[in-house]
Parts: structure tokens; C-alpha cells; sequence
């Protein structure tokens, strides 16, 4: 490993194909344990509902699709599949978008699977100790931050 890492601090082509087989590497598997947790909803419902969680106040269909980096077409299924769970009214503003929210039962059961999804991710991540796992975190969002801005 340590020969492999010395050859391609030299050539960022070499480094930059490195670093993304390791991040696809590492996500497949975490994506296997993941589908492991028991749930009525797919992993794109359930990301849905979190994006959701974490905007009470609601959001345009446009910038759900955009977080999830899923089309419009698969946004509009998705909420479809959710019935009861989200609203979709139009825009006071602008009544050409939509602004989606949870329903009350809708954040009850995001709650609940929100809260499942952590119990079950914090074994997956506990052979890498806590500095580590806050020192990735930060270097991904600051990945994906270069990304959005130089890719978008």
C-alpha cells in the first residue's frame, strides 16, 4: 500500500482514479450494510423523508431533486409512493412550483426511521474511531462543496 500511495502522489490522474475506486469501494459496502435495515420504505423513500425532516418549513419539488440528485420525474414518483406522508401545495409566491412537507404522521414515521437508520449506521462506522470518522466527514463535505461549485 505504501509503494502504491508513493507512486501516485506524483500524478494526480493516477490519484484522482485511486481516491474515486476507494470512495465507490467504500460506499457499495456501507450501501450493503445499509439494505440490511428493516424498513417499509427504500432507501429513496427514506431519503426523501429525511431531506424532508431536516426542512420543516417545506421545499420546492425542484430543490428536493436537486439535493437528491435525482430527476424530477423520480421526485414526483417517490412523493407519489409516500402518499400520507408528504403534501404538495402550490407556491403562494409563485404558484407554478410546488412546495412539498411532511404531513404530521409523515414526521412522526421520518422521525422513527430517521432515528432507526442511526442506530444502525453507528456499527458500521465503529471500527473507525470517532476524530477519524468527524475528519472524513469534513473532507467529503468539503469534496462535495468543490464539486457543486466547480461541476454544477
Amino acid at each position: 500500500r505504501e509503494n502504491r500511495d508513493r507512486r501516485h502522489r506524483g500524478d494526480p490522474v493516477k490519484l484522482a482514479a485511486s481516491l474515486w475506486i476507494q470512495l465507490a469501494r467504500s460506499y457499495g459496502r456501507i450501501l450493503q450494510e445499509v439494505r440490511r435495515i428493516e424498513s417499509r420504505y427504500t432507501l429513496a423513500q427514506f431519503d426523501v423523508l429525511a431531506q424532508l425532516l431536516r426542512h420543516p418549513r417545506g421545499m420546492t419539488a425542484g430543490r428536493l431533486s436537486r439535493e437528491l440528485l435525482v430527476t424530477a420525474g423520480n421526485v414526483t414518483g417517490l412523493l407519489d409512493r409516500l402518499g400520507g406522508l408528504v403534501e404538495k401545495k402550490a407556491d403562494p409566491r409563485d404558484r407554478r412550483r410546488v412546495i412539498v412537507r411532511l404531513t404530521p404522521r409523515g414526521r412522526r414515521i421520518a422521525r422513527a426511521e430517521a432515528a432507526r437508520h442511526v442506530r444502525k449506521l453507528a456499527p458500521i462506522f465503529s471500527g473507525v474511531d470517532r476524530a477519524t470518522q468527524a475528519r472524513m466527514r469534513d473532507d467529503l463535505r468539503s469534496l462535495f462543496n468543490v464539486l457543486e461549485r466547480t461541476h454544477a
